[in-house]
């Protein structure tokens, strides 16, 4: 089950759900959800590790709020934008080596060489917050090398 509320929604939110296979119908039960509207702070990334041609990863990262750190933010795809810069104008001849599906938060490594990775997040009131490794806060950009 997968919960979205309604843009700009704070506050308590009950959902009522009852399991039906086709056979049987359980008896319905009531999950309250906090939905909170604390700024994110920074986007954590677990380090990425070297891919070879064929190999694929999903990018994983928590996030810190005003209210709470650590939170997992991998688990829904849509939460996070990933994607691949253009390295061309640094010397890159060739295609990238590297594929990104955004809508799983996937990396694909398609050759060998260098690509940059990007990880971002924009926020509900319109600013990009961007990932990093360790201590680094949304306002810096976080890159990584796949060789």
């Amino acid at each position: 089950m997968l919960f979205t509320p309604e843009d700009d929604y704070v506050g308590i939110a009950t959902v009522r759900v009852q399991a039906d296979d086709g056979f049987a119908v359980s008896a319905p039960i009531e999950l309250t959800v906090s939905v909170s509207g604390a700024k994110l702070l920074a986007i954590h990334l677990a380090p990425l590790s070297s891919l070879r041609p064929g190999q694929s990863l999903i990018v994983k990262a928590t996030a810190d709020f005003e209210d709470q750190k650590g939170v997992d933010v991998s688990a829904g795809a849509s939460y996070l934008t990933v994607s691949r810069a253009d390295i061309s104008g640094m010397g890159l001849m060739g295609q990238s080596s590297i594929q990104v599906d955004d809508s799983r938060d996937l990396v694909r490594a398609t050759g060998v060489g260098a690509a940059l990775i990007i990880v971002t997040r924009i926020d509900t009131d319109g600013r990009t917050g961007a990932g990093g490794g360790g201590d680094q806060f949304c306002r810096r950009r976080w890159r990584s090398i796949v060789y």
